[in-house]
């Protein structure tokens, strides 16, 4: 009837209004499904006799949906996390101090060159190693702080802290003399945990495929067991056989934090806008 119409394009018009609440991402991607199934139902609930429980259904409908919407991209690292390339850097320099474990071994084996030359080469790379250690620390805090507010990017910063930490460690003028392992072993359980811990959340909130899932996840798995490894050593529960076997342990480890930081990179990468659900409109 036409008088049953009119408050059909008043509600209409209203709820049009109300769409504007949403982000701007999601009106362009379901505001004209969202609002022809509007009308739908809302003609539906005149002929029925339903308006006034379908507005009070809409209104709380929209309520929740908008709140979900708005606070969906500080809820999840999966979309549009700022600074992914702070991660390629961070594991480019990971991949660097990797390397630098088996340059000092290489030095520490050979039996060959002038003495002078690896006298000069052994602290010149310890510097090196701690200085691109502080570097990827900072990248990984930075790109926590970036994304501060976000679900678990403050994993992300604990790593990069205690990374940089231990890059502190062979620059600093208050480190003198031999260091026990022990509280380095500390700062690399700090460092394997809350990166194994920020790659199981972004497993969880992952919305692409099983098998990226499962290398996250896989990911968080080798970051406990590496953080055991280094609890047993520092407290002396297993002991090195040889100490060469610790350039190699240390170069593993980062040649792994490398890769999760890689991975890491892509996924964010690839995140695109948030895929969520149209407001269900019920009648």
């Amino acid at each position: 009837m036409p008088g049953d119409s009119r408050w059909v394009n008043r509600i209409c018009r209203l709820y049009a209004i109300m769409l504007r609440v949403y982000p701007k991402a999601f009106r362009i991607q379901f505001g004209p499904e969202v609002e022809q199934v509007f009308r739908d139902s809302c003609r539906a609930a005149v002929i029925n006799k339903h308006l006034f429980r379908f507005v009070l259904l809409m209104f709380s409908d929209w309520l929740w949906t908008c709140f979900r919407e708005r606070l969906a991209p500080f809820g999840s690292l999966e979309a549009h996390m700022k600074g992914w390339w702070l991660l390629v850097l961070c594991g480019i320099l990971d991949a660097m101090c990797a390397a630098t474990h088996l340059f000092m071994l290489n030095m520490i084996l050979n039996p060959y060159g002038p003495l002078g030359l690896r006298r000069f080469a052994l602290p010149a790379t310890v510097w090196d190693m701690s200085i691109v250690a502080l570097l990827a620390g900072t990248c990984a805090v930075a790109a926590g702080v970036w994304n501060a507010g976000r679900s678990s990017s403050w994993l992300l910063s604990l790593h990069g802290l205690a990374l940089a930490a231990f890059g502190s460690i062979g620059i600093s003028p208050l480190v003198r003399g031999p260091l026990g392992f022990r509280p380095i072993s500390l700062l690399f359980v700090l460092m394997a945990l809350s990166l194994g811990a920020f790659a199981l959340r972004i497993a969880q909130i992952s919305r692409s495929g099983a098998t990226d899932r499962w290398l996250l996840s896989a990911c968080a798995a080798a970051s406990v067991g590496y953080a055991l490894s280094f609890v047993a050593v520092g407290f002396g529960w297993v002991r090195i056989a040889s100490p060469y076997f610790y350039w190699i342990w240390m170069s593993s480890y980062f040649t792994f934090t490398s890769l999760c930081m890689l991975k890491l990179a892509e996924r964010r990468h690839e995140a695109g806008p948030s895929q969520a659900a149209a407001p269900i409109t019920r009648t």
